[in-house]
């Protein structure tokens, strides 16, 4: 699948605007101040590793490094358990603890299930990288997977603003 057909697929509902690169697919989703990167140009089919990377406005200038890791755990059903290090560690673990919307950020990060979640604030700008991000060969599956990533990008960047206050 190419950049065009991607584009399509998630439909003018969620791009507004995107913009090609070397390696990136840059996605521009109708939200101030939010705007999203697929590491990989090319698309061969719909089952490949998407590498998001979703930058929000946190507003604040904080200083805030921490990684959650996400390891399958069984062996008949994948269960995925976090580790939360880092510089902020404790803030992060926090808002993980949190609802956002109703809906808590640690169900945000079992149901999008990536390899790693990196959260660096500086500058009030929050990048929120979702990494080896596997999709099903089905539209729904891509859909799903790029609101949730997106909605853990702005609930993070939400909470973060909560706690400078």
């Amino acid at each position: 699948m190419d950049a065009e057909g991607l584009v399509r697929l998630l439909g003018p509902s969620r791009v507004t605007r995107y913009e090609r690169g070397p390696g990136y697919l840059l996605l521009v989703p109708p939200a101030s101040g939010v705007e999203v990167k697929a590491f990989r140009e090319r698309f061969t089919r719909l089952s490949t590793e998407l590498a998001w990377a979703f930058v929000a406005s946190a507003e604040t200038e904080v200083s805030c490094r921490a990684t959650a890791l996400g390891r399958p755990r069984g062996v008949l059903r994948k269960r995925w358990s976090w580790e939360v290090g880092g510089e902020d560690a404790g803030k992060l673990k926090a808002l993980l603890s949190d609802a956002a919307s109703g809906e808590p950020l640690a169900t945000l990060l079992k149901k999008a299930k990536p390899e790693y979640v990196f959260v660096r604030i500086g500058e009030g700008e929050l990048l929120v990288k979702v990494v080896k991000m596997i999709v099903n060969p089905y539209a729904g599956s891509l859909r799903e997977a790029y609101d949730l990533a997106w909605k853990l990008a702005l609930a993070l960047a939400d909470g973060l603003r909560k706690t400078e206050r």
